[in-house]
């Protein structure tokens, strides 16, 4: 019996110890975690969990400011790209017409206002004062009416035209009186009806030789006069305040054109707003597309950021901007990353669960070889010492 229970004692003995060196052993491993783990680094401390996507610190979807066919894609997926670089055209022959017609149009206007405000040559006012002489010659010539010799000439005329009648009427008795073919006989009364009229015209100027230049004569002659007297005084006192006002209001709106032509011109091309690379294209020539609609994805693949995709609003209240974070990254062999708490969103959005959760942003210490947009993270904010 004594034999038994001794066997006993050393059986729980052994027991115990074998218990104790386990436990050693357990506490060894949990101490001292295998690096590259979620669990390496970790503190110790009470913490937010969450999970969240490796996001570019700057992207940006790409569209068309107008709408129409696709004219040229000048990139495909995975270019890099600089900034102020053509991505894509829209097909732009209509638009290049009307900057070429808005251009001609701004050249003309200009000349035309170059030519208003221009100081008057020597020549220009010489020309101008001719002009003004001549027709104030006519106007006197008119108002005086016209001379004895004009009057004598004009009858002259008359009786000329007379004299030329009867000889015309002679010759087409004569031959009315013998056996002339027909042919004669109406030519030579053409002649009698032709003389008739230069009769009657010569009489017509006779007579207004004798009554003098006509109100409508005259009222035009002093019309001539006024307009040429204006010329000369404009091209001496140059533009009026009136004038310039409208001069360069037109030669504005020619320059407004153009720009404006220029500008729809401009807005058919799809220009890259910063360094990146195309990380998605959804257009291709012969498309149709409208304004706005995503044409192509720009990213900045070498800065990235976290963003969350799951905190909820109670852990929402336990954290805080620039606190630290530690990140887990799967697709990089659950490398431990650590970063800033930088931006938390002013709303939240609510999840098809009814869960409302709240986006926050993530800056990293340093940026890793090999992140990729769209790699998912395990993310913990540290939450001791909040205020």
């Amino acid at each position: 019996m004594r034999r038994l229970l001794l066997i006993l004692a050393v059986v729980v003995a052994v027991a115990i110890v074998l218990y104790m060196v386990g436990q050693s052993f357990v506490a060894k491993q949990v101490s001292e975690p295998t690096p590259g783990t979620w669990e390496q680094g970790l503190p110790t401390s009470p913490s937010v969990r969450a999970s969240g996507v490796v996001v570019p610190v700057r992207w940006m979807d790409l569209s068309f400011r107008t709408g129409g066919v696709v004219g040229e894609v000048l990139v495909k997926e995975g270019d890099t790209v600089q900034a102020g670089q053509v991505l894509a055209r829209l097909v732009t022959d209509d638009l290049q017409r009307e900057v070429d017609a808005a251009a001609d149009a701004l050249a003309i206007q200009e000349a035309q206002y170059a030519q208003a405000m221009a100081t008057p040559t020597p020549l220009d006012l010489t020309v101008a004062q001719a002009t003004l002489d001549s027709a104030k010659a006519n106007l006197a010539e008119l108002e005086a009416g016209p001379s004895p010799r004009d009057v004598e000439r004009y009858k002259l005329q008359w009786d000329q035209a007379k004299n030329s009648l009867w000889a015309a009427q002679a010759e087409r008795d004569g031959i009315a009186g013998s056996e002339s073919p027909d042919y004669v006989v109406q030519g030579a009364n053409a002649r009698v009806a032709s003389a008739e009229i230069s009769v009657r015209l010569a009489e017509l100027a006779y007579q207004e030789a004798l009554e003098g230049p006509s109100p409508a004569a005259l009222a035009s002659a002093r019309a001539a006069v006024a307009q040429a007297q204006a010329a000369l005084d404009r091209l001496k006192q140059g533009p009026t305040a009136e004038e310039k006002t409208i001069a360069e209001a037109q030669l504005r709106q020619a320059r407004q054109r153009l720009e404006a032509a220029k500008a729809a011109l401009a807005a058919a091309e799809l220009v890259a707003p910063f360094d990146g690379t195309i990380t998605a294209l959804h257009l291709r020539p012969g498309q149709m597309i409208s304004p706005g609609q995503a044409a192509m994805t720009l990213a900045d693949l070498t800065e990235f950021e976290v963003e969350t995709t799951d905190l909820d609003e109670w852990d929402l209240s336990q954290i805080h901007l620039d606190q630290g974070v530690t990140l887990t990254l799967p697709g990089l062999g659950n490398r431990l990353l650590r970063g800033r708490l930088v931006y938390i969103a002013p709303a939240g959005s609510t999840l098809p669960s009814g869960d409302v959760v709240f986006k926050a942003r993530i800056a990293l210490d340093r940026q890793e070889q090999g992140l990729r947009w769209g790699m998912s993270a395990r993310i913990e904010f540290i939450v001791t010492g909040l205020k």
